[in-house]
């Protein structure tokens, strides 16, 4: 078997054993003890696609997931609000992670140590969001950064608690959407200000504001 989808409950059996597994699909799933989860994700040597939506979690403190072929993972909770994808390239294997968190469960979220692109989508980014900055966190060696539903933030200002990777990993930010308005602005400058190891900040305008954005930019 390569392809497996639990849809609200799990094998009764103790012992979960799926040698072959290519793709986990968990769907409403309530996750009763450590053993069942830990068996189902650190089983499973071939894994390389699994999804775990909406399912529930009960007093789990911490999962580790242990597949070595891994390409494709998403966890959905849908009590959400915010929504991150990560892709990661390394000697030419890319493995890409979808996450939607509600913002009670982003603490709890392990470190990505080794993760280097991280994009925001779906929505725009409030620079000074507390769970931005937690989130931001988890990935202390970020290379490039990029909101592709654009930014904003109330006023200027520093980041608190700057993000570690703006301090010595950052090299790179692209912002998608960017329209020239005071609010955006501010966002680009709370960045700049921010991520002292900057090499590079690509701005994309709305089609229709180009020409007030550019001007907006280059007198600031």
């Amino acid at each position: 078997m390569s392809n497996l989808v639990f849809d609200g409950s799990l094998p009764a059996k103790r012992t979960i054993c799926f040698p072959n597994l290519k793709i986990l699909t968990m769907k409403r799933v309530t996750f009763s003890d450590d053993y069942s989860i830990q068996q189902l994700l650190s089983a499973p040597p071939l894994l390389e696609k699994l999804e775990l939506h909406n399912c529930s979690w009960g007093d789990l403190k911490a999962v580790t997931i242990s597949a070595p072929k891994l390409q494709y993972l998403s966890i959905r909770e849908y009590v959400s609000i915010r929504e991150y994808e990560r892709r990661r390239s390394s000697n030419g294997d890319v493995c890409e992670v979808m996450v939607i968190y509600g913002k009670e469960l982003v603490p709890q979220m392990p470190m990505f140590n080794n993760l280097m692109d991280l994009e925001f989508i779906g929505m725009s980014i409030d620079i000074h969001c507390a769970t931005l900055l937690v989130l931001l966190q988890k990935f202390p060696c970020l290379k490039t950064l990029k909101f592709s539903e654009g930014i904003g933030a109330k006023s200027d200002g520093i980041l608190n608690p700057v993000p570690p990777c703006f301090l010595s990993q950052l090299k790179c930010i692209k912002i998608d959407k960017y329209g020239g308005y005071d609010y955006e602005l501010s966002a680009v400058k709370i960045l700049l200000d921010n991520a002292i190891v900057l090499d590079e900040i690509v701005i994309t305008c709305v089609l229709q504001r180009t020409q007030s954005c550019k001007k907006s930019f280059i007198n600031s």
